[in-house]
C-alpha cells in the first residue's frame, strides 16, 4: 500500500487523475515492489473529469460524489474522476485489505450506487473492530464528503500510513519469515502428532488388556449376574421414589397449613377438604353433601401437585357420577401467584384469577377483565368426557375445553405464564376419573368462528 499510495501521489504531483484504482491494477513485481497499471484512464486535471473519450474505472470504486453527477449528465458512460475520487478508491482498497472482503456490492448499477451512497466507515468500523489510527485513517479516506478527503500528499506528508502498516519491511524477507514460521509450526505439528500416536498405541495395550481383565471378571462373576440385576432393579425403583417425593415435596413447599396433601397411586395431589374425598388410584369421589356453617350448600377443590410454567398441557377426565344437579364437576385453571382456594370457592367463580367449565357446560370467568360466565355446551351428562388444554408456549398463551373431544365454542387467551391446574366438585356422590394428563408436542389448532375472550 505505501508503493501504490507513491504512485498515486507522483501522479497528483503532476496534476494528473489516475482514475481506475482498483485491485487488479495493482501489479506487484519479482522484487516485491507494488507498482501500478493500466493508465488509459489517466488525465491531466485537478477537477472532475466529464468528456465522453472514455469511460472512468469501475462503478465498485466511484466516489459517492460521481453517482451525482452522471445523474446531473445523464451519462451513465461519462468520464468521472477527480483526486480525491482517487483517494476514495485507495480508501476501499486499503479496507479490502484490512477485512479480506468488498464492501461495494451489487449485480447493477443501480445496486452498486446504492451500496456507494448507503455506505458508512464508521459502523463498518464498529463491526469488524477497527479502532484508533487505523479508523482515523478510513474515516479520512473514505469521507463522503470530498472536500473532507484527505490528499496523496498530506498522506505522506503526515507518514499516517506508516502509523498503521508498521515498518516496510521488503517482501522477500516476509516470504522468508512466513516460511520459517510455516516450517517451525509443521515441525511441532509432526512432533505432537507423533506424540499422539505413541498415547494412542498405548492406550490400545491397556484397552486389550482391560478387556481380556475384564472377560476374566465376567466369567469368574456369571454367578452373580442374577443378583447384581436384583440390586439395580431395586436401586432404580428406589431412585423413582426419591424423584417422586421430591416433587411432593416441591409441590407442598408454599401451601398453607390449612391444605392437606394426599397422595394417590399416580398423583400427589392438593385438596382443599381432604376429608371430603375418597380415592381410589385416579377416581375421586365426594364422600359427604358438605355444608358450611351456616347449613348452606358448599364445595371443595382438588388440584395438581407443583405450577405449569411451559409446554402444552392436556388434562382429560371422564364423569362417572353426577347429581341432578348440572355444575357438580368443575375443571379450571388459576393464576400460581394467587392464594390456593378455601373450602367454598370455586374455580371459575369465586377464585380469583381463575377460569373454569362445568358439567352444565358453562365457562366461567374471574379475571382482571371480566368476571362472568359464558353458557357454551348443553348439560353434561355421566360418561362424557372433559377435556382441557392448557398451551404456556404460544403467543398469546391460550387455554381450550374439549367435550367429547370436540371443541366447545369459547377460548380464552393471554393467561397467566405460570398455573395451577385442577377441580372442584359440589356434590355427595359425584365421581371422575382423571384418564390422562400429559404434554403434547403441539396445541390443537383453533377452530374457525370460535369466540375469544381475554384474560
Amino acid at each position: 500500500m505505501r508503493d501504490v499510495l507513491g504512485g498515486i501521489a507522483f501522479l497528483h504531483s503532476r496534476g494528473e487523475i489516475y482514475g481506475d484504482l482498483k485491485g487488479p491494477n495493482v501489479l506487484i513485481g519479482k522484487d516485491g515492489i507494488a507498482k501500478l497499471g493500466d493508465f488509459g484512464g489517466v488525465v491531466g486535471t485537478g477537477t472532475m473529469k466529464t468528456s465522453n473519450s472514455a469511460e472512468c474505472g469501475t462503478m465498485q470504486f466511484w466516489a459517492p460524489e460521481f453517482f451525482k453527477l452522471a445523474g446531473k449528465t445523464g451519462k451513465t458512460g461519462s468520464s468521472i474522476g477527480s483526486f480525491a475520487g482517487d483517494m476514495w478508491a485507495f480508501g476501499q482498497l486499503l479496507l479490502e485489505m484490512l477485512t479480506s472482503r468488498s464492501w461495494i456490492v451489487g449485480g447493477s448499477s443501480v445496486e452498486i450506487e446504492k451500496s456507494v451512497l448507503g455506505f458508512e466507515i464508521g459502523s463498518i468500523c464498529s463491526s469488524e473492530g477497527i479502532v484508533g489510527e487505523v479508523q482515523i485513517l478510513l474515516s479520512l479516506l473514505l469521507s463522503k464528503n470530498p472536500s473532507q478527503r484527505i490528499s496523496s500528499s498530506e498522506l505522506v506528508r503526515t507518514n499516517r500510513l506508516q502509523s498503521v502498516l508498521g515498518p516496510e519491511t521488503p517482501l522477500s524477507r516476509f516470504v522468508t519469515q512466513e516460511l520459517e514460521t510455516a516450517q517451525n509450526q509443521l515441525q511441532k505439528q509432526n512432533r505432537a502428532r507423533s506424540t499422539v500416536k505413541s498415547k494412542i498405541q498405548t492406550l490400545e495395550k491397556e484397552l486389550k488388556s482391560t478387556r481380556q481383565q475384564l472377560q476374566t471378571e465376567q466369567r469368574a462373576h456369571q454367578a452373580d449376574k442374577s443378583k447384581i440385576q436384583s440390586l439395580e432393579n431395586e436401586l432404580s425403583t428406589a431412585q423413582e421414589e426419591i424423584r417422586r417425593l421430591k416433587d411432593a415435596a416441591d409441590a407442598h413447599r408454599d401451601v398453607p397449613r390449612s391444605v392437606h396433601p394426599t397422595t394417590s397411586a399416580m398423583y400427589s395431589f392438593v385438596f382443599t377438604d381432604p376429608s371430603h374425598f375418597r380415592v381410589n388410584n385416579t377416581e375421586f369421589t365426594r364422600t359427604d353433601v358438605g355444608v358450611d356453617d351456616y347449613g348452606d350448600l358448599t364445595c371443595s377443590s382438588v388440584l395438581f401437585p407443583g405450577v405449569f410454567r411451559n409446554g402444552v398441557i392436556s388434562v382429560e377426565i371422564t364423569l362417572l357420577s353426577l347429581d341432578d344437579n348440572n355444575g357438580d364437576v368443575v375443571i379450571g385453571l388459576m393464576d400460581s401467584n394467587n392464594p390456593l382456594p378455601e373450602i367454598g370457592e370455586t374455580l371459575g367463580c369465586k377464585v380469583k384469577n381463575s377460569v373454569s367449565l362445568d358439567t352444565g357446560g358453562v365457562l366461567a370467568f374471574n379475571t382482571p377483565s371480566s368476571d362472568s360466565y359464558e353458557r357454551c355446551h348443553s348439560d353434561l351428562k355421566e360418561g362424557d368426557c372433559l377435556r382441557m388444554e392448557v398451551d404456556l408456549d404460544s403467543t398469546p398463551r391460550t387455554v381450550q375445553f374439549f367435550v367429547n373431544g370436540e371443541a366447545v365454542k369459547y377460548y380464552v387467551s393471554g393467561i397467566p405464564s405460570s398455573l395451577r391446574l385442577g377441580f372442584t366438585v359440589w356434590v355427595e356422590g359425584t365421581s371422575y376419573r382423571i384418564d390422562n394428563i400429559s404434554r403434547l408436542s403441539r396445541p390443537t389448532p383453533l377452530s374457525e368462528g370460535m369466540n375469544e375472550v381475554k384474560w
